[in-house]
Formats: structure tokens, C-alpha cells, sequence
């Protein structure tokens, strides 16, 4: 738990030394943001998140970070998600206003053979 607390306080501190640089929209990636990203780095997880804020720091330091689209994609070569189960996936982001620009992409590139593709 050092290991990952030494990382966390790492990536706050680039955080906090260009706050704007890590903010999309939204608040710059924060303390459990930070925590999540030092874990994946320590235990050589893959992170998945949708905070494009998080994206760039995640790169900055050569870390592993997939999109929300992409772990789905992943579940779906595994089997373990079917088409069906994508489809209802984009309706509830669709509904609840939550269908980011990387999952609207990602639509008709990663998820073609589903939805077709883009008009």
C-alpha cells in the first residue's frame, strides 16, 4: 500500500502543477482518480475509465487506461457480453445523456457489425 500511495501523491503533484492540462470539461483527475491510476501502475492493472482528464495523465506516465467502449469491446471478443446486451449498454447511456464523443465513435468503428456503419 506505500508503493501506491508514493505513486498517488506523484500523480496529484502533476496534477496540481497544471491543473488545466487535466481538466475536460470537467474537475481535473482527483485524489481517487489519482489512487485508481497508482494502483493499476502497481499491480499492472489495465484502468478503465471515461475521464479523459484521467486519459491524459494516465499517458503522461505510460500507464494502461481503456475507455468504458473498449473493456466492452474486450467482454464481447471473450463472450461474455453479447450484442444484445451492447445494444441495451448505448440505449441506457443514450437515455440517461451520458453517451460520450469516445462512445459515439466508438459506435460505429469498434461496435460496426452491431449498429452499422456511420451514416
Amino acid at each position: 500500500m506505500q508503493e501506491i500511495k508514493l505513486v498517488q501523491d506523484v500523480l496529484q503533484g502533476t496534477v496540481q502543477l497544471d491543473i488545466a492540462k487535466y481538466t475536460t470539461g470537467r474537475s481535473p483527475p482527483g485524489s481517487t482518480d489519482c489512487w485508481l491510476l497508482a494502483y493499476g501502475k502497481v499491480k499492472g492493472a489495465i484502468v478503465a475509465t471515461d475521464d479523459l482528464g484521467m486519459h491524459t495523465l494516465a499517458s503522461d506516465f505510460g500507464l494502461k487506461v481503456w475507455h468504458g467502449f473498449e473493456l466492452l469491446a474486450k467482454l464481447r471478443t471473450a463472450r461474455v457480453v453479447d450484442n444484445d446486451l451492447v445494444r441495451e449498454i448505448y440505449d441506457a447511456l443514450e437515455r440517461n445523456g451520458d453517451l460520450t464523443q469516445t462512445w459515439r465513435c466508438a459506435k460505429h468503428e469498434e461496435f460496426v457489425r452491431i449498429f452499422g456503419p456511420k451514416r
